[in-house]
């Protein structure tokens, strides 16, 4: 008997080794997954900026393409893997928990180091598109799937948006490295750019769903939360340092602009990519937050023209409530 209570102990004492080693090894993936990401984006952005500028593309042409899609690539990379493996629920919590995040977390924090004003572009179109595609995302998702046309259509908007963005003359959402490369180190930044930002995203999706089994939580709220909020730290710098120069204008655009880039770039490639379910829990819950963070976002610049302290604080809180909401969900 004792001999048998021995060995039984011995195998629980194994198990949870390989469990506290398994969960580690994790954690790590996940650091490393976000980091690689954030890196892999700036060699990716430096080197096809540098291509593109060789070639003859403005700064402003550069800045609205290469550098936009560029810092979108984290987001593109995990969503594209997360669907790809299965794992779609990661994918889309990845998108609609970044766009939520952007506003109420990363605005919230830019707005308490400075008053965020509001800009016209960002009043007649950033915001209003991501307005439509995320209702559009809510809709299409509320049977549980979204279809191949329904991704196309997404698609569609995010062009117009485009073509809206070009001949408006300039968004101000970014900007385009000063550093120009010679042509064989921006090839080279390209392809360790795009390697480092493959290499991230599996690591991160990996580490990522097997925390979610380890703490028996969804796939959905580690994308809504870790894998959001990792994939938004370029915005989040961003945003931080524009706020604190002054630049304002980059701060609130750059948010907007990701936002639409999420919905209408890279949700939809990877729904175009493998078109397949959709939670609807995220379509009916999720989403929905989502757009009524984008309305009291616009409420605020359109009615007091600015997103200061007061509402920075107020974004803040609602931001620690929606994540609490989350993680009573489960």
């Amino acid at each position: 008997m004792q001999a048998r209570t021995r060995v039984a102990g011995t195998e629980v004492c194994r198990y949870v080794l390989a469990f506290g080693v398994l969960t580690v090894l994790a954690v790590v993936a996940v650091v490393i997954g976000l980091g690689a990401l954030v890196k892999g984006a700036v060699w990716l952005v430096v080197g096809a900026s540098s291509l593109a500028l060789r070639c003859g593309l403005t700064p402003l042409a550069v800045g609205l393409t290469v550098v936009a899609f560029g810092t979108s690539a984290p987001e593109l990379l995990v969503s594209l893997v997360a669907v790809l493996t299965g794992k779609v629920d990661v994918a889309v919590g990845n998108v609609l928990g970044s766009n939520t995040s952007n506003i109420l977390l990363i605005l919230g924090a830019a707005a308490l180091v400075r008053g965020l004003p509001a800009t016209r572009g960002a009043l007649r179109l950033d915001l209003p598109i991501g307005l439509l595609l995320t209702g559009l995302v809510m809709v299409f998702g509320w049977d549980g799937a979204m279809a191949r046309g329904e991704a196309l259509a997404l698609l569609g908007v995010f062009a117009a948006f485009m073509v809206a963005v070009f001949s408006r003359g300039g968004a101000g959402e970014c900007d385009v490295p000063s550093r120009v490369l010679t042509l064989p180190r921006s090839f080279g930044s390209v392809l360790l750019g795009t390697a480092t930002l493959l290499v991230g995203a599996e690591l991160l999706v990996r580490g990522a769903v097997y925390l979610a089994e380890a703490m028996g939580a969804s796939e959905a709220l580690i994308g809504l939360t870790l894998v959001a909020v990792g994939t938004s730290l370029p915005e989040l710098a961003t945003s931080l340092v524009a706020a604190r120069r002054g630049e304002t204008d980059i701060a609130v655009g750059n948010v907007l602009g990701s936002n639409v880039f999420n919905l209408g770039w890279v949700l939809a490639l990877a729904y175009v990519v493998a078109p397949g379910p959709l939670s609807p829990v995220l379509a009916r819950q999720d989403a929905p937050v989502s757009v009524l963070a984008t309305v009291g976002l616009g409420a605020a610049l359109a009615l007091r023209g600015r997103v200061g302290r007061r509402e920075g604080v107020l974004f803040l809180l609602i931001y620690a409530c929606y994540v609490g909401f989350l993680v009573w969900r489960g």
